[in-house]
């Protein structure tokens, strides 16, 4: 398996809307060895989010709940489940559903502290990042707007996350990572 030569530690990242797939899904990802599995409910993606996947999960909490206690249920014991989400879909619920992932087994949140609508447009929710941060006892990791070392200390200091996901800013630009961690 060619990813078995990358680096460590590997994360396998599905969006769902429904439990029809989920099942075989999992099994796949755990045969394959993946040192962890990921909910995206942040997507903002107008295509993801007509589906019922992605950030519109987070306008449906009973259903964000039954597919995470599923996947929960399937990799408990196993790799930890994780979950990453955004401010909210249309409002800011992000403390709500950071809590109830939690409950559903979920071990780190990653939020992107915008809303659907909001995309990449405005800065970035540091308090509310924050809020999140302080509601839950499992790791939280930010995204959005980290491009330099500056930009993380600045993000650790507004929120005290215990991580940052950097995205966008290594697009053509992967050496980035290295300017950051130096």
């Amino acid at each position: 398996v060619l990813y078995k030569r990358m680096e460590k530690p590997l994360c396998f990242q599905v969006a769902a809307n429904t439990l029809n797939f989920v099942d075989v899904a999992v099994q796949k990802i755990l045969e394959q060895d993946f040192d962890m599995l990921n909910l995206n409910a942040g997507c903002p993606s107008r295509v993801v989010i007509k589906s019922g996947s992605g950030s519109a999960l987070m306008g449906d909490i009973p259903r964000l709940e039954m597919i995470l206690k599923r996947m929960y249920s399937l990799v408990e014991g196993k790799i930890p489940l994780t979950l990453k989400m955004r401010a909210g879909f249309k409002e800011r619920n992000a403390v709500e559903v950071a809590k109830r992932a939690q409950d559903c087994g979920v071990k780190m949140i990653i939020i992107h502290p915008r809303t659907q609508p909001e995309m990449s447009n405005p800065p970035p929710d540091y308090i509310l990042a924050k809020k999140v941060k302080e509601a839950v006892s499992v790791p939280v990791v930010f995204s959005g707007e980290l491009k330099t070392f500056e930009d993380c200390k600045s993000t650790y200091e507004k929120t005290g996350v215990d991580g940052f996901m950097i995205g966008r800013a290594l697009w053509g630009f992967p050496w980035k990572i290295r300017e950051i961690m130096d």
